[in-house]
């Protein structure tokens, strides 16, 4: 049976879902052939290495509390086509079929721009809980995140579809599909460092505030049922 938020809402910060097995091949899916996974790491894995490089060492330099902008000497095109490349692989193979402009322009090493409609926000963590998610939902009174999630220390994107991100302190790179593919640039990029402490996707709740919700949950329950 497939688990509902429900099921994981008012779990505790310790929680992990049982129906969730260890896997040993690799995040994600095959939503792109083998030649076509290939390619396109070819073209643009090396860039995510480049960048994450330079993360891990600005947030070991800072100690995890990185404040500022600081520079990043990255080819920002490769960069964002392998975000999404992974992105699109956290999905299920319908997700390609119904989005095929992003395999596209994933396929298309020169191809620029996106679709306004696709979002892609970036984020730091030091967290040694990854978080990867395919086409999620996360409603907020009257607003309302549809997005898709990937996290592995030291880095977490976030592609939204036609929504607001699922938190305001998620950095917009979208401009970064409207470089050419040799264009070399130093972004000076404030990217804020975020807990990834549960499973949910979009939650950047700390462990402490998750435990103060889990508190409040069972308060609340046990008040709703007189116990």
């Amino acid at each position: 049976m497939k688990p509902k938020f429900n099921d994981y809402s008012n779990e505790g910060p310790d929680f992990y879902p049982k129906h969730a097995p260890f896997q040993q091949k690799g995040a994600g899916g095959h939503t792109l052939c083998g030649y076509c996974n290939n390619k396109t790491g070819s073209w643009y894995a090396d860039e995510y290495v480049n960048f994450a490089h330079q993360a891990a060492v600005l947030l070991n330099k800072s100690k995890g509390e990185l404040t500022l902008q600081y520079p990043y000497y990255i080819f920002p095109l490769r960069l964002i086509k392998q975000v999404i490349a992974m992105i699109c692989s956290v999905n299920k193979p319908g997700f390609a079929i119904r989005n095929k402009e992003l395999v596209q322009f994933i396929l298309n090493k020169e191809q620029k721009y996106i679709n306004p409609k696709f979002k892609i926000y970036a984020y730091l963590t030091t967290s040694k809980l990854s978080r990867q998610s395919g086409e999620s939902y996360v409603f907020k009174g009257s607003r309302i995140s549809h997005f898709s999630e990937i996290g592995f220390a030291p880095l977490g994107f976030i592609m939204t579809y036609n929504t607001l991100p699922p938190n305001n302190k998620l950095l917009d790179i979208s401009h970064f599909s409207h470089y050419d593919y040799d264009d070399f640039d130093v972004a000076f990029l404030k990217l804020n460092v975020l807990p990834v402490s549960y499973y949910l996707p979009g939650d950047f709740r700390t462990r402490d505030e998750i435990l103060i919700d889990y508190e409040k949950n069972i308060r609340d329950a046990k008040e709703s049922f007189n116990v």
